[in-house]
């Protein structure tokens, strides 16, 4: 139960986060972003 809550955290400052990233690391595999998630 614990890994899921630390998947998916409410936490829309993180999600801002999270969408930069993928801005950043746009030329890195998808599998690579679901790690940075």
């Amino acid at each position: 139960m614990a890994d899921c809550n630390t998947e998916e955290p409410p936490n829309p400052a993180r999600n801002l986060s999270i969408s930069k990233r993928k801005k950043a690391f746009r030329f890195v595999p998808s599998s690579d972003i679901m790690l940075l998630k």
